[in-house]
């Protein structure tokens, strides 16, 4: 008869997206992902790629030093970050013109030097966060460890990981070393399917990225008059900040009492600043552009619902939270958050044209005595809190572990 599988204790995550830093946002998911694993009792580590990215190529004394500098490089150890144990390994960036065809080898040889302290730890199970970079050493370390390897894929949109024959291959090569692959919606799965092939032994399941309920937990809603829209996100083409302004232009025609809080910067700034600076409708526009978790919270808390209106999200974490604070969400058409909402019908979905964006904020600001903040906030709970995504995840380690223990 078969013994049982060993528990699954001990996972190493490897993600160049974990925060460096206080205030590095970008990747807090991967952090508060493996947080609430260790809430569970497993040992999740994190190895994260430290690119070296101070190198002037067309300088050669630069370029030496950079390399003097990697070769001296200390052993990494464990230390922690926000109470998760992270190795930060660095790695020299190759040039930007063979950037996408390099820089995975570089991040597995910058793992070759110190791959004897790193497994040390002696991981269960390997789970890579993102295809490209991180999944490419992920393999390498799960084949040296002979341990199950999981990837989880969010980047968006997908195809950027695919632009050069290069890039596409080494994205391809990574995914189908993994034994499950982890879209983060099912519409990440379909970009997924659509710009690489996947090959049929790698198991293909959905899950989500989930938010933190003792932060983004319901409140009662502000005063109904004036009806508060907040929009979070980075200032791109992308994010469409510049749609969302056309669209509120529209709607405060409509409702004059209509204000809109943005929290961001980035390459659009300057444009959304001459806009605003010769807006009739300004003085119903707060922008900030940069805020803590705890302040995105607050935020969330002063006002009534969320407006999204981007080109493509794989997921929506900002969605999530919304949900989880009691707040509606008014989305665009653009990938994950249409199932978020699907999922907890916390909110609508619209066509990504000003117009459909302008009508879905009037909408939502005639009827917000119709929502209820703890009603959105249980459903949402249930989808996507982080006890619910590890509980899942540590469902899956256990199978994976389960399956390969089988003879």
């Amino acid at each position: 008869m078969p013994s049982e599988p060993e528990a699954v204790t001990r996972v190493l995550f490897v993600s160049h997206w974990f925060p460096r830093r206080d205030g590095d946002w970008g990747g807090i998911f991967v952090q508060e992902q493996a947080l609430a694993l260790r809430a569970l009792g497993i040992d999740v580590r994190v190895l994260v790629g430290d690119p070296m990215a101070d190198i002037a190529w067309r300088q050669p004394a630069s370029i030496v030093r950079g390399v003097q500098k990697f070769l001296q490089s200390p052993q990494p150890t464990w230390r922690s970050s926000a109470g998760v144990p992270a190795a930060f390994v660095p790695f020299l960036t190759p040039h930007p013109r063979v950037w996408a065809a390099t820089a995975p080898h570089a991040y597995v040889m910058s793992l070759r030097r110190w791959s004897r302290a790193l497994v040390a730890f002696k991981p269960q199970i390997v789970h890579a966060h993102t295809a490209f970079l991180d999944a490419h050493a992920g393999a390498w370390l799960a084949r040296k460890l002979k341990v199950p390897f999981v990837v989880t894929e969010g980047t968006g949109p997908f195809e950027t990981l695919t632009r050069t024959p290069a890039q596409r291959r080494l994205t391809e090569n990574a995914i189908n070393a993994a034994d499950v692959l982890l879209p983060v919606s099912a519409f990440q799965a379909r970009a997924i399917d659509n710009a690489v092939t996947v090959s049929p032994r790698v198991a293909v399941k959905i899950l989500g990225n989930g938010y933190d309920v003792s932060r983004f937990a319901p409140s009662p809603l502000p005063p109904s008059s004036p009806y508060r829209l907040l929009w979070i996100g980075h200032l791109d083409d992308n994010k469409q900040p510049l749609l969302l302004l056309d669209a509120f232009a529209r709607a405060v025609a409509t409702r004059p009492e209509l204000s809109l809080t943005l929290i961001g910067d980035g390459p659009l700034a300057a444009t959304v600043g001459e806009r605003l600076s010769r807006a009739p409708w300004a003085g119903r526009v707060t922008w900030q552009k940069s805020a803590s978790r705890d302040e995105v919270a607050a935020a969330l808390r002063e006002h009534h619902g969320l407006v999204i209106a981007s080109k493509v999200e794989t997921f929506g974490v900002v969605a999530v939270e919304a949900l989880g604070s009691g707040r509606r969400v008014l989305t665009t058409a653009c990938g994950g958050p249409e199932e978020i909402i699907a999922a907890t019908g916390g909110g609508e979905v619209v066509a990504g044209t000003a117009e459909a964006l302008s009508d879905g904020m009037v909408r939502m600001a005639n009827t917000v005595d119709r929502s209820d903040p703890w009603a959105l906030a249980k459903v949402a709970a249930s989808h996507y809190s982080y006890p619910e995504i590890a509980r899942s995840l540590s469902d899956l380690y256990r199978e994976l572990q389960a399956s390969k223990a089988a003879p």
